[in-house]
């Protein structure tokens, strides 16, 4: 029994540093798509509607909605227009974004959405913290006798 804990606590920590190498690895990929340009955290701070042009307004939503983002880049506040226009709208108030943005025109922005990479991550540290608390629990059941 007490040889079988070792080997299950030794499995365990091992499994664990492979799924935490992996969350690693994930997080290296989606800053290398991501580049070198620089991350704001942005802010919803109001929810426009301006009325839709041409063939749009005839449709049974006659309006458009745009979220205002409010970012800091360089010690400046930055107030940007979202570029999708959707209803209802897919961002709310108060609603905290990352904005990728040019270090020379913060004005040109894109909001950064998680990616499969960034999922990955996320759920190889999951995995990866349940591989440790099992190994530690194996662990401490061998120790014990």
């Amino acid at each position: 029994m007490n040889g079988s804990m070792w080997m299950a606590s030794f499995w365990l920590f091992l499994a664990w540093g492979a799924f935490t190498g992996f969350a690693f690895y994930c997080r290296r990929q989606e800053l290398s798509t991501i580049g070198y340009r620089p991350v704001a955290e942005g802010k919803v701070v109001d929810i426009r509607t301006e009325p839709a042009g041409g063939d749009r307004s005839r449709g049974e939503f006659h309006d458009l909605h745009y979220a205002v983002i409010e970012f800091f880049a360089d010690g400046k506040l930055y107030s940007v227009k979202s570029p999708e226009s959707e209803f209802p709208s897919i961002y709310y108030k108060g609603q905290k974004l990352n904005i990728l943005y040019h270090k020379e025109d913060p004005e040109d922005y894109e909001i950064l959405k998680p990616g499969r990479w960034s999922m990955g991550a996320k759920a190889a540290n999951v995995v990866s913290f349940l591989f440790l608390i099992g190994g530690l629990i194996c662990f401490f059941l061998a120790a014990r006798g």
